[in-house]
C-alpha cells in the first residue's frame, strides 16, 4: 500500500447527526486488503454526501482523518471491486497522481424495508477537495500537471476513458484524479519522452502520437485553435448608437485562449439583439438565466456573440458550450459555427453597486434560424441530417435539436446552441444491415430528428430511408414521389440491396435528364416491368411496385374530391 497509516481489518461506518443513508448504521466491514492488521478497528462517520450517483459518494472522517467513501450494495459492489483494483494496481501514483486509498472493505447489513440482509462495500479514499468546475479557470501550469499526471498513468498502462472535470479534484496544493472506474488497462502509449513535446501554446500536432492525451489536451486547452484567424489578446466591447443594454460599455474583457497574440485588442461591436432576459426552465419554473444573445462586429466581421453575468450556473453552461465547440474544433465552419473568442471582464451592471464578471462567447454569424423543417427543399433537409450524423461521428449528441437551432447562410446550414450536447457512442455504421422494412432504425435520437425534419413519412421502407440518407447528392436521384414507386416493398434493407436500389435509381434519374420531353409516367412502368435482380427478399412479402400518378394528376384527382364531397354537402 502506498498509505503510511494502518490498515484496519475491520471498519465501523456511523452517520453524522442529520445525514441520512439507505442503509442501517453503525455497521462493520471487512477489509479486502492484503496486510491489514487484523485486530485493529478504525471508526468512518459518513458527514455529507457529495453525489448522488449509481455509487453514492459522501465525505467524511476515518479516525478522525478527512476522506472521501464511496459506498456501493450488492450488485454496484462489482464497480466498486473494479476501482479499489485500479488504485491498488497504481500504487506507486498513490499520494502524487492519485488519491491514496486507505482500505477497501465489504460487510452485510440490514436496509430499511427489507427483511433480508445486503452487501455493502465501502472504499475509502484521501480527501484531495472538490472536483474542479471547470479547466477553463485553472492556470497553465496546474493544466500541464494534470496532463503529465495522466501521461504517468499512460506510461504504466492506464487510460482514463472519462476524463473531465468531475474527475480532478484539489486545489492551491495540488490536483489528483480520481474516477478510477473508467480505467482500461493494458494500454499501450506511443508517446516518447525523448522524441515528444506539449508544444504548450502551439498548434496541435496532426500526428500527436496519443489520441487519448490530445483528447485530454484539447478539453483542458493547452493548445492554440487552429481558427484560421488571429486570437487577440483582448476585446474591447461597444454598443452601437441606439441599442440598449444593461451592463455599462465601452469595457475590456481579457482572453482565455491558448496561443493569444499579446498587445493586441479587437473590438466588438454589439448592433442588435437576438435573445435577452430568458431562463432555463424546469417545468412550470425558471431555473437559471440563459445567456444573452446578440448580433454584432468582431473588428468588422460579422458575428453572433453570448454573454453571461454573475450566474455561476450560466457561467459554467457557457463553458461547456465553449468546450464543445473546441471539441467539435475541425467541424467548425462546415458543421458549426466557427468560434473566435472567449473572453472575461468586469463592467458596473445598472441597478447595482459593485461591477459584475462579464464573460462572451464569440461566435461566427450564420444567419437566422429556420422557421419551419417541413418548408425545406429535402436536399436540405437530408444535409442537416447528415451534419447530426457528422457530430455523432465525433462522440457527441445535440440534445436540443430543433429549428431555433439551426441556422441558415449564405454558405448552408449550421447547427448551433451546443450547450447541452451529451457525450454519444452512435450505434449507427454506413454498412448497417436491416433484415426488412420494420427492423428499427439504429439511432434512435437521429430518427427522432429526422421525424422532426418530415424528412420520411412511417410507411417508408428502411432501404428508402438508408439510400436517402447514406446514399450520393440527392441530386443524382429521382424525386421523392418516384422513387417512392420504383422502391418496391418486400426487398430486404441489406448494402447489397442498396448499392443495387442506387445504381437503378441513377440510370433512371440520367435517363429522364437526357429526354426532357419524355413521358415520366411512361418511364416508371418501362423501369417497374424491368426491375434490377434484388439480392434478398423478404420471404413473407411480395416485392410491389406503387402505381406512379404523376403531381398534376393527383391535384385533379384532390379537386375533384373536393367538388364531390361539397355536393354532397349542399344537396
Amino acid at each position: 500500500m502506498a498509505s503510511t497509516t494502518t490498515t484496519a481489518g475491520h471498519v465501523r461506518i456511523v452517520t453524522a447527526p442529520g445525514l441520512y443513508v439507505k442503509f442501517t448504521t453503525p455497521c462493520i466491514t471487512e477489509s479486502r486488503i492484503s496486510g491489514f492488521t487484523a485486530d485493529v478497528t478504525q471508526e468512518l462517520v459518513l458527514q455529507e454526501i457529495i453525489r448522488y450517483s449509481q455509487t453514492p459518494i459522501y465525505r467524511g472522517t476515518l479516525d478522525g482523518m478527512p476522506v472521501v467513501v464511496k459506498i456501493a450494495l450488492n450488485y454496484d459492489i462489482g464497480r466498486l471491486r473494479k476501482e479499489s483494483r485500479n488504485y491498488f494496481a497504481m500504487e506507486d501514483l498513490q499520494g502524487t497522481v492519485v488519491p491514496r486509498c486507505y482500505n477497501y472493505a465489504i460487510g452485510s447489513i440490514p436496509i430499511e424495508g427489507k427483511t433480508q440482509s445486503n452487501i455493502i462495500g465501502c472504499l475509502i479514499l484521501e480527501d484531495w477537495g472538490k472536483s474542479v468546475e471547470d479547466f477553463f479557470c485553472l492556470k497553465l501550469e496546474d493544466r500541464m500537471k494534470i496532463l503529465n499526471g495522466l501521461l504517468a498513468m499512460h506510461l504504466r498502462g492506464f487510460n482514463h476513458n472519462d476524463f473531465e472535470e468531475k474527475h480532478v479534484v484539489g486545489g492551491s496544493q495540488g490536483y489528483r484524479i480520481t474516477g478510477l472506474y473508467h480505467i482500461s488497462e493494458n494500454h499501450r502509449c506511443p508517446w516518447d519522452s525523448e522524441r515528444d513535446d506539449w508544444n504548450v501554446g502551439e498548434y496541435c500536432s496532426e500526428d500527436f502520437p496519443c489520441k487519448g492525451l490530445k483528447n485530454a489536451g484539447v478539453r483542458m486547452n493547452i493548445w492554440r485553435k487552429d481558427v484560421g484567424h488571429i486570437v487577440a489578446s483582448q476585446v474591447r466591447i461597444t454598443v452601437a448608437q441606439g441599442l440598449r443594454v444593461d451592463f455599462t460599455t465601452p469595457c475590456i474583457s481579457k482572453s482565455r485562449a491558448s496561443g493569444l497574440t499579446p498587445d493586441l485588442t479587437q473590438e466588438l461591436v454589439i448592433q442588435d439583439e437576438i435573445r435577452v432576459g430568458e431562463y432555463f426552465s424546469s417545468g412550470y419554473y425558471k431555473v437559471d438565466p440563459r445567456p444573452d444573445v446578440y448580433r454584432g462586429t468582431l473588428d468588422g466581421t460579422p458575428v453572433v456573440v453570448k454573454i453571461v453575468f454573475a450566474s455561476d450556473k450560466a457561467r459554467l453552461k457557457l463553458r461547456e458550450e465553449m468546450n464543445n465547440y473546441f471539441a467539435l474544433e475541425d467541424l467548425q465552419g462546415t458543421v458549426i459555427p466557427r468560434c473566435y473568442h472567449y473572453v472575461i471582464g468586469s463592467t458596473p451592471i445598472k441597478g447595482q453597486t459593485r461591477p459584475s464578471d462579464i464573460e462572451c462567447l464569440i461566435l461566427e454569424d450564420c444567419g437566422k434560424a429556420v422557421e419551419h423543417f417541413p418548408s425545406l427543399k429535402l436536399k436540405d433537409r437530408m444535409e442537416i441530417l447528415n451534419k447530426l450524423l457528422t457530430i455523432h461521428m465525433h462522440g457527441l449528441n445535440h440534445s436540443d435539436f430543433a429549428e431555433r437551432n439551426v441556422v441558415r447562410g449564405p454558405h448552408g446550414h449550421r447547427i448551433i446552441d451546443l450547450e447541452l450536447m451529451s457525450k454519444h457512442q452512435c450505434p449507427w455504421e454506413r454498412n448497417i444491415v436491416c433484415k426488412d422494412r420494420d427492423e428499427y432504425f439504429p439511432c434512435p435520437d437521429l430518427k427522432r430528428a429526422a421525424n422532426t425534419m418530415r424528412i420520411w413519412r412511417e410507411a417508408d421502407s428502411h432501404i428508402k430511408v438508408f439510400i436517402m440518407f447514406v446514399g450520393d447528392d440527392l441530386e443524382l436521384l429521382p424525386p421523392r414521389e418516384i422513387m417512392d414507386c420504383l422502391i418496391p416493398s418486400g426487398i430486404g434493407c441489406t448494402s447489397n440491396n442498396m448499392e443495387v436500389m442506387k445504381r437503378w435509381l441513377k440510370e433512371f434519374k440520367k435517363e429522364m435528364d437526357d429526354t426532357p420531353d419524355c413521358n415520366v409516367k411512361e418511364l416508371v412502368l418501362k423501369y417497374q416491368s424491368n426491375p434490377p435482380h434484388i439480392p434478398v427478399i423478404c420471404s413473407d412479402k411480395k416485392v410491389v411496385f406503387k402505381k406512379y400518378i404523376p403531381k398534376s394528376s393527383k391535384s385533379d384527382l384532390n379537386r375533384i374530391i373536393e367538388n364531390q364531397e361539397k355536393e354532397n354537402g349542399d344537396n
